[in-house]
């Protein structure tokens, strides 16, 4: 099964002290009140990634997860990787997958980004939220 690379994300491949350096938005800054299904990322071989949650404006009582998931050829399922607490408030979180991290609930998990990823977000409830969400490979 061939799956496209994302088409509605920006990504920019730079080179920072021989390295090759691979970011992009996953979500560009706007107001949301539903779910929202990530789009397939395909990982061009780094072992990590960072994602990055910037929440800038919400309404009366958001409750917004946001969830790193992981696809699973064998069982045709996207699993949990790692989910964010529900967020309620304007600020920045920093989402971490890495063999090398320490884990920490909620931010960060001992594991690799397999080859296909996605970021999923779940709503609490239909209050609107603004928010960003870009990522960085590493490794």
């Amino acid at each position: 099964m061939g799956v496209a690379a994302p088409t509605n994300q920006t990504r920019t491949s730079v080179t920072v002290e021989n390295k090759v350096i691979e970011e992009g938005v996953l979500y560009a800054s706007a107001a949301r009140t539903t779910a929202q299904t990530g789009t397939t990322m395909v990982n061009p071989g780094f072992t990590g990634v960072i994602v990055t949650v910037d929440i800038t404006s919400v309404g009366v009582t958001p409750s917004d997860t946001f969830t790193i998931k992981g696809y699973d050829v064998a069982s045709d399922k996207w699993n949990t990787i790692l989910a964010s607490a529900a967020k309620a408030a304007t600020g920045t979180t920093v989402l971490t997958v890495l063999p090398s991290v320490v884990a920490a609930a909620n931010v960060a998990v001992s594991a690799g980004i397999p080859a296909r990823w996605r970021v999923d977000v779940a709503v609490g409830n239909a209050t609107t939220a603004t928010y960003s969400v870009g990522y960085s490979y590493i490794g």
